[in-house]
């Protein structure tokens, strides 16, 4: 299906990418920080999404993955 957008829409569309970046601009870090964990749980969130079992669920399990199959 073709969308057909008007002008006004387009300013529209600007306006508010503009006030999106101005809005992150005063976002502040993050408090935390996961680590050696930010990898893992990124990992299993993708596998649960996809359906499929984990590889591994722990930063140790992760490197023993990553070095069994680099071999």
């Amino acid at each position: 299906m073709l969308t057909l957008y008007t002008l006004s829409d387009k300013a529209t569309s600007d306006l508010l990418h503009k006030e999106l970046e101005i809005w992150e601009t005063g976002l502040m870090e993050p408090l935390w920080d996961e680590g050696g964990w930010m990898p893992v749980t990124f990992h299993i969130q993708q596998r649960l999404m996809q359906n499929k079992p984990l590889l591994y669920n722990t930063p140790g399990s992760r490197k023993k993955y990553l070095e069994n199959t680099s071999k």
